[in-house]
């Protein structure tokens, strides 16, 4: 079982609404305004497909996820607010 991330059409529209471009932002901001449309898949089945994700959010969210000890299943939560569970297992 392979769960895949996908993105496509990559964008940081609301830095230029704030007047700021992506080297003189804050990271804070960059990581919610940097977005994509976002599709998670399961194999075949597509878990979540969403537009205009905070990708950068979700992948430094995901970093750190990976980075604490597995302990089996447990839950995820998304930059926007939902919850998935994903489960993870340690590499021989």
């Amino acid at each position: 079982m392979a769960v895949k991330f996908a993105y496509e059409n990559l964008a940081a529209q609301d830095l230029d609404r704030r007047g700021l471009r992506p080297e003189t932002a804050p990271t804070a901001l960059l990581l919610v305004d940097i977005e994509a449309d976002l599709t998670i898949r399961d194999e075949d089945r597509v878990v979540m497909a969403e537009g205009l994700f905070p990708v950068a959010e979700l992948a430094r969210s995901l970093v750190g996820w990976l980075r604490r000890p597995v302990r089996g299943c447990r839950p995820f939560p998304l930059p926007d607010g939902t919850v998935r569970r994903f489960r993870r297992c340690r590499r021989c």
